[in-house]
């Protein structure tokens, strides 16, 4: 039997990368996916392969997630057509697209859009589905990034901000609805090759290797889209809640400052002898 045959599955941000594979996914493993993006064009294309992943029955919504009348139609429509939500994959996420301003050059309204984008909304989703998860005993799983974890992400401050944010509602959502049967969990990916990537302009080479990554590749969205699964299926991951799964193939164990200045710490090493 499929990982995950019956299962009804909610996919944010689901029209490209991670998303796409994702509910591609969850297709394959039987389940019955509703998507979710923006761009129409994209959408149809993710239509299609889900579908020959062997989804049937794709719900397609379209709109912007911050936006309660987009949440409230995801709901809506997954449950009109199939009568429950089982499964709640918060991925839609990001930074200010083609934003020429980098770090703390980036405005006010700036930080209100990546909060509302990658916080406010995750949140807003959840406890919409989430009379019905109970219903369901089902699963959340939000997709954060390892930039929300302790390190100083000077180039993008307020995406680390909010996926900061991100990691401390999930253990505190993971904490609280578990006692009502509900888990909620997390994936926090490294860099992986995604269109998002493109936009906010990471050269293909670099997208293909990375010297600071020890796996010495970067992700792929079918690395994350397993983590995803493996968190949302209770039989393989029964006793994580409130977990944050890193799946950057080793990147955030390597400190920035001794990985790029070893000459400059083995010269300090030299003077004090």
């Amino acid at each position: 039997m499929p990982q995950f045959a019956g299962k009804v599955v909610i996919v944010t941000g689901s029209s490209n990368g991670i998303g796409r594979e994702t509910a591609r996914h969850f297709a394959a493993e039987g389940a019955l996916v509703t998507i979710h993006g923006r761009n129409e064009e994209a959408l149809e294309q993710a239509k299609k392969e889900v579908h020959e992943a062997g989804g049937n029955d794709v719900i397609v919504v379209r709109g912007d997630v911050r936006e309660d009348s987009v949440q409230k139609k995801l709901i809506e429509e997954t449950l009109a057509k199939h009568g429950k939500i089982d499964i709640l994959v918060n991925n839609a996420g990001g930074m200010v697209e083609l934003c020429p301003r980098k770090g703390f050059e980036q405005s006010i309204e700036d930080f209100d859009y990546i909060i509302g984008l990658n916080l406010r909304s995750v949140l807003s989703l959840t406890m919409l589905a989430m009379p019905h998860l109970i219903k369901s005993q089902g699963e959340v799983v939000n997709v954060s990034s390892i930039a929300g974890l302790n390190f100083g992400a000077e180039s993008v401050p307020y995406y680390a901000i909010a996926k900061a944010g991100l990691d401390q509602l999930t253990r505190s959502l993971g904490t609280h609805y578990i006692k009502q049967g509900v888990r909620v969990n997390s994936v926090n990916p490294g860099m992986v090759r995604t269109t998002i990537m493109k936009k906010q302009g990471v050269d293909s080479d670099l997208q293909e290797k990375d010297s600071n990554i020890p796996e010495g590749r970067v992700g792929l969205p079918s690395d994350i889209a397993k983590a995803i699964a493996y968190l949302a299926d209770r039989n393989a991951s029964p006793f994580l809640v409130g977990h944050l799964l890193v799946v950057d193939g080793g990147s955030h164990l390597n400190m920035r400052l001794m990985s790029t200045s070893s000459k400059k710490f083995a010269a300090l090493g030299k003077q004090k002898q």
